[in-house]
């Protein structure tokens, strides 16, 4: 019986687990979330050509969760900002910081702030305004 009680318990919890998931991926795009995305895909990407980790090491359920949010918004959306986003940011890996490293802890890049210049940009900001 504990056993039953059990199955039915965890059963239960993925059932509600899924439709929560379900129900967040059915609402529309937020906008803070379409930009964050953005901010993470143009990371994502440069890091990985850089060397610095691998694909999907940051991909999370808000990135999984978005991109259902701006398909569900307009229909290839997500397909849509993927290539703003990588037509925008695609060589940003290969900048580096302008300064001497004397004790050669180098090389060090500036992907990330090249990403947040990009994040707060207003060209990106036009895009989703257009876009979603």
């Amino acid at each position: 019986m504990h056993r039953l009680r059990t199955a039915l318990f965890v059963i239960t919890l993925t059932s509600m687990t899924l439709q929560t998931a379900a129900l967040a991926a059915g609402k529309p795009a937020d906008r803070e979330d379409i930009t964050a995305y953005a901010l993470q895909r143009c990371l994502d990407n440069n890091y990985t050509r850089s060397g610095k980790y691998a694909p999907d090491q940051l991909r999370d359920r808000l990135y999984l969760l978005t991109s259902y949010a701006m398909d569900n918004a307009k229909a290839g959306a997500t397909d849509r900002l993927h290539r703003f986003v990588d037509a925008n940011t695609a060589s940003l890996d290969k900048s580096e910081v302008p300064m001497t490293d004397e004790a050669r802890r180098g090389p060090f890049n500036r992907i990330f702030a090249h990403c947040m210049a990009y994040y707060r940009s207003p060209a990106l900001n036009q895009f989703i305004a257009r876009a979603f």
